[in-house]
Parts: C-alpha cells; sequence; structure tokens
C-alpha cells in the first residue's frame, strides 16, 4: 500500500509518446 500524498509538485511535465515523464518531483507526504 502507497501513503496518502498530501501534495505533490511536478515541474516541468514532459508528455511523450510512450507516456508522461516527470523531470522534477517533490512529494510531501
Amino acid at each position: 500500500d502507497l501513503p496518502e500524498i498530501a501534495e505533490i509538485e511536478i515541474n516541468p511535465l514532459r508528455v511523450l509518446s510512450k507516456g508522461a515523464v516527470a523531470v522534477d518531483v517533490r512529494v510531501k507526504l
């Protein structure tokens, strides 16, 4: 089980043909 994510910041978010790639990801739990 994953912990509850209170806040997630993804900047920038690159959307490619294979899917989305988060270049800089900060997750606050």
